[in-house]
């Protein structure tokens, strides 16, 4: 398996990723600076300089084998989980918690314990 074209390709996708994470942060900015735009915004430019190094300084390849397509789609799936997991870190947020307000918002009122 060649492994500098399956980061190639990783590249290419976290470059998707990267266009999207804009799209996001965009729609956040039109929202009135809502506190997701600095977080999709850091995000959008980690996952495009990390998507970018793979394009500059490896070579491609015409074809790829099977084998070397599964790579890849390991691969992005684990770094586009890994990118889009940021903005969360990103913005310390917290899950709720039972005593919280959106833990009691969320709950039906029909269901009692």
């Amino acid at each position: 398996m060649r492994l500098n074209i399956v980061l190639r390709y990783i590249g290419l996708i976290l470059l998707l990723n990267a266009a999207f994470l804009l799209l996001s942060a965009c729609v956040s900015l039109l929202n009135g600076m809502d506190t997701a735009f600095y977080p999709l915004l850091q995000s959008f430019l980690l996952t495009a300089i990390l998507g970018a190094f793979p394009l500059i300084f490896v070579q491609g390849g015409e074809q790829i084998s099977s084998s070397e397509g599964y790579g890849v789609v390991v691969g992005a799936w684990l770094m586009s989980c890994l990118m889009c997991m940021l903005p969360s870190g990103a913005a310390n947020s917290r899950w709720p918690t039972h005593g919280s307000k959106a833990f009691r918002a969320s709950r039906r009122p029909g269901l009692r314990r």
